[in-house]
C-alpha cells in the first residue's frame, strides 16, 4: 500500500478497468482510482476488509523480484473472495510499484 501512495500521480495502465466513463481519453491517477475504490468501499452495506497480497501468476512474464499484488476491498466474512480494488506489478528490488501497470479489478 506504500508503494501505491509513495507514487499518488502515476498514471494506471492503458486497461479501461479504472474509468467509470469509457469515452474519457487518456488515464486517471493512482490517486484517483485509489480514491474511486475506498469511494465504493465507503457506500457498502455491509462491513469491509482490506486485503492485500501478492502472487506470482503462472504464464505471466516477470523479471527477478517482481509479483503481482492486489489492494482489495472484500466482504468481511468472505475471507476467498477478491472483492474490488487495485491490482499492480510491484518490483521489490526497487521497492516500487512498475509504472503503468495499475489495473481495477
Amino acid at each position: 500500500m506504500a508503494a501505491l501512495l509513495d507514487q499518488p500521480s502515476m498514471a494506471t495502465s492503458e486497461d479501461p478497468s479504472c474509468k467509470a466513463n469509457l469515452q474519457q481519453p487518456g488515464q486517471i491517477t493512482v490517486a484517483r482510482a485509489l480514491g474511486d475504490a475506498l469511494a465504493r468501499a465507503a457506500n457498502e452495506a455491509k462491513p469491509l476488509t482490506v486485503k492485500i497480497d501478492c502472487f506470482v501468476r503462472r504464464g505471466y512474464p516477470l523479471a527477478a523480484g517482481q509479483e503481482y499484488c492486489r489492494l482489495g476491498f472484500v466482504v468481511s466474512r468472505r475471507t476467498k473472495a477478491t472483492g474490488y480494488g487495485l491490482a499492480f506489478l510491484m518490483d521489490w528490488n526497487q521497492r516500487a510499484v512498475v509504472p503503468e501497470s495499475v489495473e481495477c479489478y
